[in-house]
């Protein structure tokens, strides 16, 4: 089943541009001005299992779809608009993503996108598989295309005898480290990797005391 990804502003002033007089006016009618929602979409194939937009380019959304793949958009058009541009770059925009990786073996939860260096996302799947992005040098004109990224699968998630590997729940990069990132996985272990060391975990901790219970979020501590 396909979904959408849908972009909202919410105006709540839309109506106020009014002359004094008028203003005067309705005051005294005490009449309700309604506030204007405006929206766009954008088809998206499969469902959004998650969404991030890259901080350093608030234009760029990815998207884990539960068919296996992620996708990265360039909304710069839609946002534009939104925020009261002139409307004419966005009829001839694309609605399709300008990247649609399917190096993973299944689909995934785990999404972000470091804060520290610009391009640089990791994803997670429910296979155990991490796969670092990096900007490719010839994107630093910023013509986003599907050249703009590489991708790397990285990590795998460590395991004992002939276990499944447990499925990567959350990934979130360090908010000041750029090659850190830590993951929660089923099973109850958050991990601590350094890109500079590739294949393995620099820390792992059961944080469940054994119990298995599965680690569906994690966050840094930002002080």
């Amino acid at each position: 089943m396909d979904d959408e990804i849908l972009g909202e502003e919410y105006n709540p002033d839309a109506d106020s541009d009014s002359d004094d007089d008028e203003e005067e006016e309705e005051e005294e009618e005490d009449l309700d001005v309604d506030p204007i929602l405006e929206h766009y979409s954008l088809s998206h194939h499969g469902g959004v299992n998650r969404i991030r937009v890259m901080p350093q380019q608030p234009s760029i959304v990815s998207t884990w779809s539960d068919a296996g793949t992620v996708n990265l958009y360039n909304i710069e058009s839609i946002l534009a608009t939104l925020n009261g541009s002139p409307k004419k770059n966005l009829l001839s925009s694309s609605k399709d993503p300008f990247f649609v990786y399917s190096g993973h073996s299944t689909e995934g939860y785990a999404m972000d996108w470091s804060k520290v260096t610009e391009g640089n996302l990791a994803t997670g799947d429910c296979d155990g598989s991490i796969h670092i992005w990096n900007l490719a040098s010839s994107s630093t004109s910023k013509t986003w295309t599907n050249s703009s990224f590489n991708v790397t699968p990285t990590y795998s998630t460590p395991t004992t005898n002939a276990e499944t590997p447990p499925s990567i729940e959350d990934i979130q990069w360090s908010p000041t480290e750029s090659t850190v990132l830590a993951t929660g996985e089923c099973g109850g272990y958050v991990r601590i990797y350094d890109t500079r060391c590739s294949g393995r975990p620099m820390l792992s901790t059961d944080v469940t005391e054994g119990s298995g219970v599965d680690v569906n979020v994690i966050a840094w501590n930002g002080l």
